[in-house]
């Protein structure tokens, strides 16, 4: 320690682990090689040796009773600085301590960071700066660009403003100060290196889902309040402030489960007995405002015969021209949140500061009709409603233009400018799923400014709905059977009635618009009439498969749909037809007057 003589000294530590009584220190201008001097807990007021210093690297003087802030001709090479617990009032300008890169002012005299900052301006070079005096605002930090710790412990600072410009910073203290809200972690958010935050003993702690909540705002945070953070802890706070649509969804499929399964358990009209033959939905998606509500009611009226549209709840307020039930069924928040825990929807989701939801009856009461439904909602929704058993056909309509896109919006005259920039950023969105997802979409089409009967023949050729090529004076309707236990059941279509049967002995399975993996009506191909005689008779169109039934009942194939013709001439038979596509059939009775 005292390797050449008393001009040689190199370090010197005078420590107490109470307050002494040395109060000069002028002696130690003699030993001007001292490169690290400590002379904590004394009572020093002047330290105007280190003047003599030149090769000084590093001071501690700290509780001890300095008044004046760096009293002495700056050292060269000056880099650490301890002048906590002293009573200093005031800084000067550090711009001829070049090298300073650690500088300890926990003084508990200084009460604005801003005088201190000035000071610091020129002190480039500094790296580590704590500051815990009575501070109430941070300001000025923005000239140390270089700072990469920050103490600012022990003060009445509220807020983080001020500091989001120190791109190195990488730590930063700021326990016991009285900072409140969690917002306030946005100041430092940008900051690339910022890996260590401490808000012990600060207000801001009570508040509810706080740690996750700054681990969420703050990601790239290895310690929060010197507690490590986990990789558990930044996924649970993605999940609980910015879940992903899959973490939205299953969340919101298990709601709706569980207060389903709280309900009375009945048979729906949508259950059907064939694991093969899902219920047929069609959904409509896209954007806000992209023309699926219209495109929906279009393919509704259009195909009436196999869609019946069905209409979701909502929270909102209806739209000029909107009617309740037709377009929505629209419900205060409350009702809606009743309905949610009677278990009677198949998902919702918000949007807007609103709640949607498809109801389980929107859908049943399409089954009872014996239709398909068909429903448009947001990619939320269909991230949901994919949770759940039903198989749908999605249909995407994504605006081409986004020019017209606006317009069309604006000249609605129904939505506020924020409304519109929060539809037009989700069209690269819905674009990103279709593209990372493929088979997400079973078809895409792009939405126009008009409906009509081009876009929903567009649509039925891409989800390859094929009409029946028959001219019969019988025309069928495709039916959707339930499990209902009623034996019989009539329906009326294009002044022909029929009427439905169950039979004990005969699997009543469904008929299905679906075949294979496109949505279809029974393409040619596949498709097959069954007879199911009392009586054998000759004919040449039909394929005799079996009888059954002890013999007293007869089932025929047909695999032309012209031969429908022959059920004229079989009028005054007890028969029934059976239609199937390859494993679903369903049975029906073409009653006389046909």
């Amino acid at each position: 320690m005292f390797p050449g003589g008393r001009g040689h000294l190199i370090s010197l530590a005078i420590v107490f682990s109470q307050r002494q009584n040395l109060k000069n220190v002028s002696i130690l201008c003699h030993y001007v090689h001292l490169q690290k001097l400590e002379l904590p807990y004394n009572r020093i007021k002047d330290l105007s040796c280190v003047s003599h210093m030149p090769y000084l690297i590093m001071l501690d003087a700290s509780h001890n009773e300095l008044s004046e802030f760096f009293g002495f001709q700056p050292p060269k090479n000056l880099k650490e600085v301890n002048f906590s617990h002293n009573q200093i009032s005031a800084m000067k300008d550090l711009s001829a301590y070049a090298s300073l890169s650690k500088l300890i002012l926990d003084c508990i005299l200084l009460n604005e960071v801003s005088s201190t900052m000035n000071s610091c301006t020129m002190c480039k070079a500094l790296g580590v700066l704590h500051l815990g005096n009575l501070i109430k605002k941070i300001e000025n930090l923005h000239t140390l660009r270089t700072l990469q710790v920050l103490d600012l412990s022990s003060n009445r600072i509220q807020s983080l403003s001020g500091l989001q410009n120190l791109h190195f910073l990488g730590s930063i203290n700021l326990e016991s100060n009285l900072i409140r809200e969690i917002k306030e972690a946005t100041y430092v958010h940008d900051l690339p290196l910022l890996r260590e935050l401490n808000l012990k003993r600060s207000p801001v702690q009570e508040q509810p889902d706080y740690r996750l909540a700054v681990i969420f705002l703050l990601h790239r945070l290895t310690h929060l309040d010197e507690q490590a953070v986990t990789a558990e802890e930044k996924v649970s706070a993605v999940n609980k402030f910015d879940p992903p649509l899959e973490v939205g969804a299953a969340r919101d499929h298990m709601t709706h489960v569980v207060y389903q399964h709280m309900q009375p358990q009945v048979i729906f009209d949508s259950t059907l007995p064939s694991l093969d033959a899902p219920y047929p939905m069609l959904i409509l998606t896209g954007p806000q405002a992209c023309g699926k509500r219209e495109l929906a009611h279009k393919l509704c009226q259009e195909f009436s015969d196999y869609f019946a549209y069905g209409a979701c709840h909502t929270t909102r307020g209806p739209y000029f021209g909107e009617e309740d039930g037709c377009d929505y069924h629209f419900v205060l928040e409350e009702e809606f949140q009743n309905m949610i825990r009677m278990g009677c929807f198949v998902q919702t989701m918000q949007y807007g500061g609103h709640w949607y939801g498809l109801s389980r009856e929107a859908i049943e009461s399409a089954a009872r009709e014996g239709l398909a439904c068909c429903i448009h909602m947001e990619l939320e929704g269909v991230f949901s409603l994919k949770n759940s058993y039903f198989e749908p056909r999605y249909v995407l309509l994504i605006p081409t233009s986004t020019k017209e896109y606006i317009s069309r919006m604006k000249a609605r005259g129904l939505y506020s400018n924020g409304q519109i920039d929060t539809a037009v950023s989700r069209i690269n969105l819905y674009v990103k799923i279709n593209k990372e997802r493929p088979g997400f979409f079973d078809s895409v089409i792009s939405s126009g400014t008009n409906l009509d009967q081009v876009k929903c023949t567009k649509v039925r050729d891409r989800l390859s709905f094929i009409e029946f090529p028959v001219k019969t004076t019988i025309k069928y309707k495709l039916f959707i059977f339930s499990k209902k236990k009623k034996k019989k059941a009539k329906y009326k279509y294009n002044n022909c009635f029929f009427s439905i049967y169950r039979f004990n002995y005969l699997p009543l399975l469904h008929l299905s618009f679906f075949s294979g993996d496109s949505l279809s009506v029974f393409p040619q191909l596949q498709m097959r009439f069954f007879l199911i005689s009392d009586t054998s008779f000759q004919t040449h169109s039909a394929e005799w498969v079996s009888q059954w039934k002890d013999g007293q009942k007869h089932l025929w194939m047909f695999s032309d749909l012209k031969q429908l013709d022959l059920l004229l001439s079989l009028r005054d038979q007890s028969f029934k037809c059976c239609l199937s596509d390859g494993g679903s059939f369903g049975i029906c009775k073409a009653l006389h007057g046909c």
